[in-house]
């Protein structure tokens, strides 16, 4: 299958560029004699003074590049990040499915009236066996004091 090429564009046919390599040159060279200022230039060349300090200081030439790599470095990364991300916010999802649950139990009848029956029961445990839980409870107070005086 034969592969489509394109046509590689220079700075004066591309339309995205709004400076050719003349202007960049002339730009560079103005700015070297220390006549004009980066924003002065720009306003002649109709760029932004950052542009004209793109091609003017290498260093700043340097720094944009090292950006865009790291840019490109986390759009790698993004997938990572989304995955979990998605998971935080599922399991918040399920937090609040949970608990939800838990409203709608306490608020119905029928979970009232299973507490008046739990708590029914436990009333009978304790009057059948009172003698015994009053006798445990009393040696737990003895063991806490024991602990307290040492």
């Amino acid at each position: 299958m034969a592969e489509l090429k394109y046509p590689k564009y220079t700075r004066e046919q591309n339309l995205g560029y709004k400076l050719t390599k003349k202007d960049i040159k002339n730009i560079r060279l103005k700015y070297s004699q220390g006549d004009v200022t980066m924003k002065e230039l720009g306003e002649k060349y109709s760029v932004s003074g950052v542009a004209v300090c793109y091609w003017v200081n290498e260093s700043c030439r340097q720094r944009q590049l090292l950006d865009n790599c790291s840019r490109q470095y986390h759009l790698r990364d993004y997938a990572t990040y989304r995955k979990n991300k998605r998971n935080k916010f599922e399991h918040r999802k399920r937090k609040i499915e949970q608990y939800r649950l838990y409203e709608r139990l306490v608020n119905k009848k029928s979970y009232t009236n299973n507490r008046d029956a739990i708590l029914s029961k436990a009333r009978a445990y304790y009057k059948k066996n009172r003698a015994a839980i009053l006798q445990k409870q009393k040696e737990r107070d003895k063991v806490r004091r024991n602990e307290v005086k040492r």
